[in-house]
């Protein structure tokens, strides 16, 4: 299992559009540190909502990696709390709330430099079974 994706959307480091995010872990969260370009807006000068959610998904993806499964989300949802701007500091922070069978529930938090909860996110994640799935 390989938690390098170098052409993700989201943390690829050789994708030519996305958004190069970098993930530190500390007691099993999922943390990175970003600012969100202006490329990713969509009303003017606020983050659109689908980067948001792939902020948290990303952000829970990386925690199940972390823990050493491979796992594709079966289900998200997404709660925005208020609105994110372009080119703020931002926090992403995700985690494993539970485990059961191939089941992984997760959430996670975008947290602006005040500290607030902007968005949050829950969802399941699937472990994949061998051989059906080319992670």
């Amino acid at each position: 299992m390989s938690d390098s994706y170098p052409h993700c959307f989201a943390c690829g480091e050789d994708s030519p559009i996305g958004l190069h995010l970098v993930f530190r872990y500390e007691d099993g969260d999922a943390i990175c540190d970003c600012v969100i370009a202006p490329e990713f807006q969509g009303y003017n000068g606020i983050v659109h909502g689908g980067i948001i959610a792939t902020l948290l998904d990303e952000a829970m993806a990386k925690a199940v990696l972390h823990a050493g499964f491979t796992a594709m989300t079966g289900r998200l949802e997404v709660s925005y709390r208020k609105p994110i701007m372009v080119e703020t500091p931002l926090t992403l922070r995700g985690r494993i709330d539970s485990s059961r069978g191939r089941i992984h529930r997760c959430s996670a938090e975008v947290i602006d430099a005040q500290g607030e909860v902007c968005a949050a996110g829950t969802s399941t994640y699937v472990r994949a079974r061998q051989g059906l799935c080319p992670l």
